[in-house]
């Protein structure tokens, strides 16, 4: 089919997870990170290099974190809803509530991880623009610089894979909201690790993006410092906190 070019973009950042090998008192996508939670820089940095129309946040259904924050005051409404036990659930969720309310199975959808902070305006703006001139869904990536091990006991090095023809993936990954839900449903969940994944067993053939090799996921604490001296780096600043959330736990 031809993917739409023009439609509407829908912000899906996904933050349900616990972060179980960051450790601490508080889920890593609130953690303080230069002045602010780690998922208030996904967030504001999604809204102002992308004319989403709208945003909506997956979290844990038992969180009780994100009504106690103060929010970077959105120009679009930003909703909560409950997410899955694993991240494809989370993000079909996401699509179900955005067609419920009104969203287009041809409107575009852009997801990103909450725990990417340090994902740069010019990447997300290039992602959008590739996708809309190719008129293709596609994802951010990087290309792997270290030599790959294919180990089959996790002990010994069975072979050394060609890492010429391999990527990272990133977020944001941005397709067309029906195609991408169909992909979600009828495909393999086991073997769906990101909606490219979805895509790609569903006959699609995302569109790779090169994106900066600074675009982490926090993972561990270490990480923190490393994402501090990133956005110190791509000039980024905090907004002034404000009210954000209209939504509610679904």
């Amino acid at each position: 089919m031809n993917h739409p070019v023009d439609n509407p973009i829908h912000a899906v950042i996904t933050a349900a997870g616990a972060g179980s090998r960051f450790g601490g008192p508080l889920p890593k996508q609130y953690w303080p990170l230069a002045d602010q939670p780690v998922l208030a820089w996904s967030l504001q940095t999604v809204q102002r290099a992308a004319p989403v129309a709208s945003i909506t946040v997956v979290l844990a259904s038992n969180d009780v974190w994100f009504e106690q924050y103060q929010w970077p005051s959105a120009v679009v409404p930003v909703t909560r809803i409950n997410g899955g036990r694993e991240r494809v659930y989370s993000v079909r969720n996401a699509l179900r509530h955005l067609r419920q309310t009104g969203a287009a199975d041809t409107d575009w959808v852009l997801v990103h991880d909450a725990a990417r902070p340090c994902v740069s305006p010019e990447d997300i703006q290039n992602l959008i623009s590739q996708c809309r001139n190719h008129s293709q869904g596609g994802l951010l990536v990087k290309p792997v610089t270290d030599t790959i091990k294919l180990s089959l006991d996790g002990r010994t090095a069975t072979e050394t894979l060609d890492r010429t023809r391999l990527y990272a993936a990133l977020t944001p990954q941005m397709f067309p909201l029906g195609e991408l839900l169909a992909a979600i449903e009828n495909g393999d969940a086991s073997r769906i690790t990101d909606e490219a994944s979805a895509m790609e067993q569903a006959g699609h053939a995302p569109l790779l993006v090169p994106g900066r090799a600074d675009n982490l996921k926090i993972t561990v604490r270490s990480d923190m410092a490393v994402a501090e001296a990133v956005l110190r780096q791509l000039g980024m600043s905090p907004q002034t906190p404000q009210p954000l959330v209209t939504g509610h736990p679904a």
